[in-house]
């Protein structure tokens, strides 16, 4: 038997209002980001951890950098509303580094709503479930944005889970210099592609533009191998079983409820496919009746 009941898994989605709820009934709450951890501890008094996201396992370990040519092939990739929220501003330098040849192309993978919304400059593919890993192959960089134009701090918090997706699948991130982005980039020793503006983007493409293939090779295997080794689901399933070792050592720091063992769910593939085309078919809506 244990000392709690419901363990609530924080998503950055998420409102004030579904983590009151969940406070009601919840005795831990897990995050998947420290700074999301540190923002929820200003609003509730139960115990909170911090969880970093497993590899995804939908995508293919990448053998190497994907070296698709001597230049930068650079994707961008998510729904649409992130790219609304954090993209927008940086287009215009992704554009000049286009023009000044610091890179090859830049490429968006996310649903079909969006495709209208880009600059001519950009090529689009569509996201589907069972073509995403293959299509990244196509790229070598890949640009992140947390910058929250959305002024939300829930896009702010957002894990750096795509940073570690990019180098799974064979590419250097070059992110925003957001907490979670910049806590990651250090630990993977790539801080020197954190940018803080437009101009600090084209900063850190103009020093990704003088690396030699070996150079990046190297610093990218290096990422690899600690992704590999501190993301694995092994090592989350470890750290998830140690928070709750802990909780359980803490019994007066837990609302006693009723003591039942832990129930494990993960949904069926069917299921986050159907999620997922549920939220393409809404954006496409708001897009047909310009509603960002």
């Amino acid at each position: 038997s244990h000392n709690f009941s419901v363990i609530c898994f924080c998503s950055d989605i998420d409102s004030y209002s579904n983590y009151r709820d969940a406070y009601e009934v919840a005795d831990l709450f897990i995050c998947p980001s420290k700074v999301h951890k540190q923002v929820l501890q200003y609003a509730f008094d139960l115990p909170i951890h911090h969880l970093r996201e497993a590899i995804d396992p939908s995508l293919h370990q990448a053998q190497k950098l994907n070296l698709v040519s001597d230049g930068a092939k650079v994707v961008w990739f998510g729904f649409p509303e992130s790219y609304y929220k954090s993209m927008v501003s940086l287009e215009s330098a992704i554009i000049q580094a286009l023009n000044e040849k610091l890179i090859e192309s830049f490429s968006v993978v996310s649903a079909e709503s969006l495709e209208l919304e880009l600059p001519h400059e950009f090529e689009f593919i569509k996201y589907e479930v069972d073509t995403f890993a293959a299509h990244l192959t196509r790229f070598n960089v890949a640009i992140l944005s947390h910058i929250p134009m959305d002024l939300h701090v829930n896009t702010l918090i957002k894990s750096p889970n795509k940073a570690c997706s990019a180098i799974v699948a064979g590419l250097i991130p070059i992110c925003s210099d957001t907490p979670n982005y910049r806590d990651f980039l250090t630990e993977m020793n790539l801080q020197e592609y954190l940018f803080d503006s437009p101009k600090g983007l084209l900063g850190a493409l103009r020093v990704l533009s003088t690396r030699s293939i070996s150079s990046l090779e190297d610093e990218w295997f290096s990422a690899f191998r600690s992704v590999c080794n501190k993301f694995s689901a092994s090592n989350q399933c470890k750290d998830y079983l140690e928070i709750i070792d802990s909780c359980n050592s803490q019994v007066p720091g837990l609302r006693d409820k009723n003591k039942e063992n832990i129930d494990f769910y993960s949904p069926p593939v069917e299921d986050i496919k159907l999620r997922f085309y549920i939220r393409q078919q809404l954006s496409k809506l708001k897009g047909m009746l310009h509603l960002r």
